[in-house]
Formats: C-alpha cells, sequence, structure tokens
C-alpha cells in the first residue's frame, strides 16, 4: 500500500496535512489553510466508506476515543495525546519516534517530547510523523509540513522577467 502522507513528502509538496471528515471546523480550517498555502499543498482526508472500508477511522472519529488514538498537531506545541490520566508524548530518538508515558502536571519537554514544528526546512521531521501508524502509536491529525520555497508559477514569472530585461520586450511583427 502507498502512504499518501510519505508519497505528497516524496514528491516536494510544501504543504502537507491530514485531517477527518466528520471534525468540520478542523477540516474546513485545514483546507482553508492549504488554498492560502502558495506552492503544491497536499490534504489527506480519513472519510468513512460503508462499502470498502466501513469503521477503518472509527477509532478517530468517535470523540471519546480520539483523545488516545489522534496526535493533534499544533505549531509550537509538544506531540502529546491521551486524556487525563493517560496522556502521552512522543520522543525522537535519533530520529526514530517512540512513546512515553506522562503524569498529568509533568513538563513533557523536560521528558524530551518533541515540540511540532510544520516549517522544518528539510522533510526528515514530516517523514518520522508520518511513519506514526496505528496501534503502536496515534496519527497525526494536522498541519505535518507548511514550508514556503518558490512555487512554479514565481519562477516562470521571474524568468520571463530576466529575459526581457536581457534582450528586450521584442516585437511580435519582427517574429
Amino acid at each position: 500500500p502507498i502512504d499518501p502522507i510519505s508519497f505528497a513528502l516524496g514528491c516536494g509538496a510544501t504543504f502537507v496535512a491530514r485531517t477527518i471528515d466528520v471534525d468540520a471546523v478542523h477540516l474546513q480550517e485545514t483546507l482553508l489553510r492549504a488554498h492560502r498555502h502558495r506552492g503544491t499543498a497536499f490534504v489527506e482526508i480519513l472519510q468513512n466508506c460503508v462499502v470498502f472500508n466501513d469503521g477503518v477511522w472509527s477509532e478517530l472519529e468517535d470523540r471519546s476515543s480520539r483523545a488516545e488514538n489522534a496526535l493533534v498537531l499544533e505549531q509550537g506545541k509538544p506531540l502529546v495525546f491521551g486524556p487525563p490520566g493517560k496522556l502521552k508524548g512522543i520522543v525522537l530518538d535519533q530520529g526514530v519516534p517512540s512513546v512515553v508515558t506522562l503524569a498529568d502536571d509533568e513538563d513533557p519537554l523536560a521528558r524530551g517530547v518533541v515540540v511540532h514544528d510544520e516549517s522544518h526546512e528539510t522533510t526528515s521531521y514530516a517523514y518520522a510523523l508520518a511513519t506514526l501508524k496505528r496501534p503502536e502509536f496515534p496519527l497525526p491529525i494536522g498541519v505535518i509540513r507548511q514550508v514556503d520555497k518558490p512555487c512554479y508559477e514565481d519562477m516562470l514569472e521571474q524568468q520571463v522577467t530576466d529575459a526581457i530585461a536581457q534582450r528586450g520586450k521584442g516585437s511580435l511583427k519582427k517574429l
């Protein structure tokens, strides 16, 4: 099977996110951010299909189990999940993710829990998030990567501007 998030990252997408169809507010915010992004944007929308995969996302769709099964990504916030009394965090040891158990009053940063940064220049952090799969890990939900890089339209416009500056405006009659 092809992992859509890893595939998008491998293709160079500069905006990569995952959302759930039943969380209307999160879905709208994610799609709005993707729309506003200049460059290639990819959004994976987890959606139930009663014919081919009925209930496959039920752990994420059900609000009572979502806290334990979804890692909601927020820029600048530690990768913590779970309900009170069952908090856990994601740590990276030499780039390999693992889960640590946290007390409710414990500082996740002191335990080495990773702080989410969707703007990493390289894709290594985003790929590490893409490897998180159930049941060993929660499934990341939110913006995995958003970086600003020149997009095709900008590079094409610059190429035309440079050519005009070098050769002049040109004439259709001469052509």
